[in-house]
């Protein structure tokens, strides 16, 4: 759905018919993005890779600004599989990463390449996990 001047834009994806991108959310080729999933881009951009999946009932959105100067959008690279029921705040998850179910990301942290969350996880806001 658009929102102001925003228009969700997807390419060569699959997007399940049950699920929800608002705003700039930009999808790259070849993720997947699974039933009851909701993406909101209200102020700031929701960038996905190639190759991502995003789980059943996963919650995306940005935040409209953040009060310790980092960027406020999602940022989400390639090869990134976020399971079922997670929770993602406006933070930036770098390619090969592993995202396990029930897991809440908070705004403004950073997971570097090929970091594995376990399931159920919580990584407080502003907080950086190291590559690997």
């Amino acid at each position: 759905m658009p929102l102001y001047e925003g228009i969700p834009q997807a390419t060569d994806c699959w997007i399940a018919p049950n699920s929800t991108l608002l705003g700039d959310v930009y999808v790259s080729k070849w993720a997947t993005i699974w039933y009851n999933v909701s993406i909101r881009a209200e102020e700031n951009p929701v960038r996905i890779g190639h190759f991502t999946s995003i789980g059943d009932g996963t919650s995306i959105y940005s935040t409209h600004a953040l009060p310790h100067g980092l960027s406020s959008s999602v940022n989400i690279g390639k090869n990134v599989s976020i399971e079922s029921g997670c929770s993602i705040h406006s933070c930036i998850i770098d390619d090969e990463c592993v995202i396990g179910s029930g897991t809440v990301v908070g705004a403004g942290a950073r997971i570097e390449r090929g970091a594995v969350i376990l399931p159920n996880s919580v990584v407080p806001v502003a907080r950086l996990i190291p590559a690997g």
